[in-house]
């Protein structure tokens, strides 16, 4: 599926099929964090919307929303998360960068000014 397509259809497919002979893990990030849900409510939910079609996102509603939604009642995705906080942090220090550069040049300014 294209990160680029505004929406996506619900399938049930095996695992094995879906990674192929890609390497995959289990990352229940969150479990910490939120309550998991009952296993036989994951699965009764992800059954019942087998064959939806359902808006996506790449930012605010992609596959790892959907699998979170699921497992917690939640619907996060850590990797937006990161990148969200990453770009945060980076305009920061832009910002800072711009901030310190200005009061610089403010100091030099009023150090000339004195000569």
């Amino acid at each position: 599926m294209s990160v680029f397509a505004e929406k996506a259809h619900i399938r049930k497919e095996l695992l094995s099929r879906v990674v192929g002979n890609d390497n995959y893990r289990v990352n229940n990030i969150f479990d910490g964090k939120y309550g998991v849900r009952p296993i036989y409510q994951m699965i009764k939910d992800a059954e019942d919307r087998v064959g939806d079609e359902v808006d996506y996102s790449v930012t605010s509603a992609n596959c790892e929303h959907f699998v979170t939604d699921l497992r917690y009642g939640v619907a996060k995705s850590g990797q937006v998360d990161d990148v969200m906080f990453a770009t945060k942090a980076a305009f920061g220090a832009i910002a800072l960068g711009a901030v310190a550069g200005l009061c610089y040049q403010l100091v030099k300014r009023r150090d000339k000014q004195k000569e």
